[in-house]
Formats: structure tokens, sequence, C-alpha cells
């Protein structure tokens, strides 16, 4: 469903006091999909639109047209602030001059807009994911492709200051776009290989970036450290806060979000899952957190983080709102659950890579046998083709990351010239590769024949295993001595792994008798 309307009071403009302490931004209910702030006002992104808010609770809501939002970005204060927000099929949505604006960039090749920044004078880079960066300056678009020798995906853009965006993603990409040219940006360290998702520039000099499962931090004179948050998952935001005493940063995963303040991580308690954007507020001492049930504040309790008021200066570009009874209402009813402890987590040095996964087997492989068998020993060979059937039962064991060896005991059938064959198989081979997609070699020892031929032999097969080792191709060559005779045979097979599947079946039928009682006991 629509969320609901969002409209701005009528009032004057409020300015910001530079010493009390100020109010904070209020819970929003539906599913969140991003936020963005610089403590002053809020961009909160869901599915339909952006909804530009203050702390005295004014809201103006983006136009629709524009939805599924996948980057936040903002600047200045006052009538120069402006604010930007992209989405699907190059849609834009941009705050200037007191009002929201609706556009589309210019986008090349079915580029797909993933994230965004605005500079100092309220200029907005709208970054594509492969091809290019598409900047507007008022309502004029200028677009500037990609270097052609551009390696990786675009995950994250942020404007560092002196006429320099950072742009980062995959397999190390980091991209410097400065005066309209692109260059290898010298602020992340080549030994950064691995991808990068977000990336945080601190107003004390230092980037903060989101690796894999990895937080780095880079110095202003390029030293490089490496932490691993103490979290699950795959890392969704990155948010931070300078303080007197050095950087606080916020980083969340799959259902947890931790602080790091340069020593230790400490956990952020809270009943939240899967967020999807955070917000480090050092004014107010709170985390703000974007997922499926809305945007929510968490207490963080940080000894580093003072709260404090506002820059002077600092002005909302909304009306005012009076802070009336249904506000001050809707703040107590998500008053913050402060933390029982605050316990600081060891963190999770890094080790041995995680071994490529380990699968049990038990497969059924079909597929087509070709064969050529001598009637008599020396004689020219009966050749032909006909359907074969292989039945294995192993397993995969994880040995490195991409790493791992396949043992396997088997039967297979097929029908050649001397009439049906029935061999025994085992043996044993490598497998390299990742967990969605490996290749090998497995060789076999075969004993067996046909009703007549009785011999012993080497089936060699280059195998292919996807998604799990849940499906896998072979193209095999296979040699059986047999009274005196040469048999040669090429199988080309494709077989599936019913183990994981008989589990899968298996839960699905405990999970549902489970619910089944359950519902019985509710009447």
């Amino acid at each position: 469903p629509a969320p609901a309307s969002r409209e701005p009071a009528p009032g004057a403009g409020l300015e910001a006091s530079a010493t009390a302490i100020p109010p904070p931004f209020a819970p929003l209910s539906g599913w969140e999909h991003g936020v963005w702030s610089d403590g002053t006002v809020m961009l909160v992104a869901d599915f339909f639109g952006v909804t530009l808010y203050c702390r005295e609770g004014q809201a103006g809501r983006s136009p629709e047209g524009v939805r599924d939002f996948a980057g936040l970005a903002a600047s200045g204060q006052g009538e120069r602030f402006v604010a930007a927000g992209v989405g699907e099929e190059g849609g834009v949505v941009i705050w200037r001059e007191g009002r929201w604006h609706k556009t589309r960039a210019p986008t090349v090749d079915d580029d797909e807009l993933i994230a965004v920044a605005v500079d100092d004078a309220g200029a907005v880079y709208a970054a594509g994911q492969r091809r290019a960066l598409y900047v507007a300056r008022g309502d004029d678009w200028s677009v500037h492709r990609y270097p052609a020798e551009l390696k990786g995906e675009v995950a994250a853009a942020v404007w560092l200051g002196g006429g320099e965006l950072l742009l980062v993603g995959s397999d190390g990409l980091a991209l410097r776009f400065m005066d309209g040219a692109f260059s290898r940006s010298a602020r992340v360290p080549a030994e950064v290989t691995e991808s990068l998702t977000h990336a945080w520039s601190s107003p004390g000099g230092d980037l903060w970036l989101a690796g894999d499962g990895e937080l780095l931090r880079v110095r202003p004179d390029g030293a490089l450290s490496r932490r691993r948050p103490p979290i699950f998952g795959k890392l969704s935001g990155l948010s931070g806060v300078h303080t007197e005493e050095g950087d606080v940063v916020a980083v969340s995963a799959q259902s947890e979000v931790v602080l790091f303040d340069g020593v230790s991580f400490s956990r952020v308690d809270g009943d939240y899952s899967f967020p999807e954007g955070i917000y480090l507020d050092g004014a107010g001492e709170v985390l703000y957190l974007a997922h499926r049930d809305g945007l929510r504040r968490l207490a963080v309790n940080h000894p580093k983080i003072v709260p404090q008021g506002l820059p002077a200066g600092a002005t909302c570009p909304l009306p005012s709102r009076p802070q009336d009874a249904e506000w001050r209402a809707e703040l107590e009813r998500n008053e913050l659950i402060e933390p029982v402890e605050r316990p600081v987590l060891e963190e999770v040095k890094p080790g041995k890579p995680t071994p490529r996964q380990s699968m049990p087997i038990g497969r059924i492989a079909l597929g087509v046998a070709s064969g050529a068998v001598p009637a008599e020993p020396g004689a020219e060979p009966g050749r032909g083709a006909a359907f074969a059937l292989d039945v294995g039962v192993g397993g995969t064991l994880g040995l490195a990351k991409y790493v791992s060896i396949w043992p396997e005991i088997g039967y297979a059938y097929s029908r050649l010239p001397n009439g049906a064959n029935h061999l025994f198989l085992v043996g044993i081979g490598p497998l390299f590769g990742s967990k969605m997609a490996a290749v090998g070699v497995l060789p076999r020892f075969a004993l067996g024949g046909s009703e007549n031929l009785f011999g012993v032999g080497v089936r060699t097969g280059l195998v292919g295993s996807f998604l799990l080792d849940m499906i896998a191709v072979e193209v095999a060559h296979q040699w059986l001595h047999a009274d005196q005779r040469e048999i040669h045979e090429v199988r080309t097979m494709i077989s599936i792994n019913g183990v994981p599947l008989l589990l899968a079946a298996s839960l699905a039928r405990i999970f549902s008798g489970g619910r089944r009682g359950l519902f019985r006991r509710r009447r």
C-alpha cells in the first residue's frame, strides 16, 4: 500500500540553536529502504518516494513517479540546501529552491542508477552501476562515461570535498571524478581488491569503507587498517560521527548493528532485523535505522559521543511545525529502550578462509553413451549410441576456500553393441571453484561389463558442479579391458543431487505438521 501522506505544516522557518540539545527526529512507520542525514535534516526513502523532514516535525514528500530508491544525499543549508534521491529506470528527485523536482537522468545502455552525491555547489552526481556518471547542474544534465577499461560495478558514491568525487564498487573499484575526468583514486590503496559496498568520509580526514565482511579505515596519509566486525552477513550500512576523541562508526549487517571507536566493537541493542540504512546521530546519542518496520531510534550511549547542539546557522529548509500534542505522543510511543549493559565485543580476527562447503551427494545422472566394442579380439569395433544411467553416493569435502574433493562410489548402466553393460565405479577427484559453480576432474576405477564380457578399466570425467553441488554436468571417457578387447565409451551426463531435496522436504513436512498442531491448540 502507498504510504500515508506526510505534508508540511504551514509556518515560518526555524533556526536551530547551537547550544540546546535538538529534539529527535520522529520515527516513521512503513517499510523504509534508506536514510541519510547531516544532523539538521533527514531523508528517508521508501519504495514510493523520499520524505525530507526536520527535527521539529516538518515533512515534505517527493512527487510520485519515481520508485525503488537506491541512494540518497544532500548538501548545503537554508536556501542553498540541495537533496537528491535516485531510483529505478533513471528516475531522480531533487530538492532545491524550497521544493521537490522530479526528473530523469539521460542513462545510456540501460544503465541503472545505484548511488548519488551532492557537492558544495549543489550539483547532483547520479552514479550508474556500469556505464556512466550523470551530473545535474540545475536543469542541465551531462553524461561522463566510465573508462573503457573499468572492471567491476559501482556500489557507492561519496563527495570528498575539494572538487573530488569518489566512486567505489566491486573488485576494489575506486574511481576519482574531478574536473570532468576519471582516474584511479589515490585515497584508496591499491592493495584493496575486495568489493566495497559503502563509504563514509569523516570530517577528521579518515575514509571509512565497508568491504567483504570487513571495515576498512584509510588515513589521510594512505595508511590502511582492517577490522572484522563481529556480525553475521554482508555489511548493509555504514555511518559515522566525528568527535573530539576520534571517529565512531556504525556498521550493520543481517540483523545486527555494532559501533566501532577505533579500538573495540560494541553492539547496538534493540528490536530490529534486516536494516537497509542507518544514520548515527552524534547530536542525540541515537542511531536511526531504516528497515521493513519503519524508521526506528536506537540508543547508543557511547562514551565518545556527547550530546550537543547543531552547528550555528543550521536551518531547516521546510516551514516550521509546532510540536503539537499528536507529534509529541508519537515520540512517546516510540521511546528508546535503554540497553541493560554495553558489553565490549571481541573482534573477529581474520583467520584461514572458510573452506568451500561440504555436501552429501546421492545423485542420479541421465545422458547418452557413445561406444566402440569389437565383436572379436582384434576385429573392427561395432559402434553405437544409447541411453546411459549413473547412480552415485558420496559427497564434496571442502579443503580450502575454492577447493574441495569429491569421493564417490556408484553404479553405471549403458547399452552398447555388445548389449547391456553394468559397471561398479569408485573414485575421487578435486573440484575448484565457489559454492555456486566449480569444475574438476573425477577419475574412477571401473569393474564390470556385459553378460559375456567382463573387465576392468578407468573412467575419467570433466565435471562441472553448480548451485551448492545440487546440479552436475559431466563429459567422461571410459576405457574397459575385457576378454582381450579394448572397449571405449564417451558419456555425456547431467545429474541432480537428491539429498538436499529430501532434507528440504523433510523439514517442510515437520514444519507444516508443527503449524497444524499449533492451530489446533489455538482453536
